[in-house]
């Protein structure tokens, strides 16, 4: 697995306040044998005293908003069916992944698969579908961040600037140097794990 974290440039959101600062941080998990359940975690380990954090989905995306009276900060991806459809478009996942998308809105739900919102609104943890040899896949965690300033509590400027589709191109480019990209201290912990492996 490789992990690429840079920033980024927001992008501009009618009537959203501006950012402070937005980060990428981008696995790539790479199947060189056949692979169980990876998961990929992208959290606190513990919140900061007076920081509050609660889960804040939405169609395709996976995020969780954090707040306090100095700093808003909300950090996002896609969740399952935002992945299946990635990888409906072969953006950076495999297309037999697609696939999964019937179990993610089956009932009773098959799907053992997908993002878990972690107790006391700490962060994510995503539960790939298990890579086969030589699949690869593009997992993207986006966090951005600004100044509160008050009665501004309604505003939704974090939480646009950290749809993951938006600003993966901007951060592949980096990485293949087509673009400067220089790594900043990520605002969140990135871990992966893959479990069961077995040749």
């Amino acid at each position: 697995m490789e992990l690429l974290i840079t920033p980024f440039p927001p992008l501009p959101y009618e009537d959203g306040l501006p950012l402070d600062g937005c980060w990428s941080a981008v696995r790539l998990v790479t199947a060189h044998a056949r692979l169980g359940r990876v998961a990929l975690t992208a959290a606190f380990d513990l919140l900061p005293d007076g920081v509050a954090g609660a889960a804040a989905p939405g169609q395709g995306v996976a995020a969780v908003e954090f707040w306090n009276d100095t700093t808003g900060l909300t950090l996002g991806s896609d969740d399952e069916e935002g992945l299946c459809f990635r990888a409906a478009r072969g953006a950076g996942l495999p297309s037999r992944w697609a696939g999964c998308f019937d179990d993610v809105h089956a009932w009773p739900p098959r799907v053992k698969w997908g993002v878990e919102y972690l107790a006391g609104g700490r962060g994510l943890r995503w539960a790939l579908p298990p890579p086969e040899r030589g699949e690869e896949g593009l997992v993207n965690v986006v966090a951005c961040r600004r100044d509160a300033t008050p009665g501004d509590e309604l505003d939704a400027s974090t939480w646009l600037g950290a749809m993951a589709g938006h600003v993966l191109d901007h951060v592949a480019a980096a990485a293949r140097g087509d673009r400067p990209g220089q790594p900043a201290p990520s605002a969140v912990g990135v871990s992966a794990t893959s479990y069961a492996h077995r040749p």
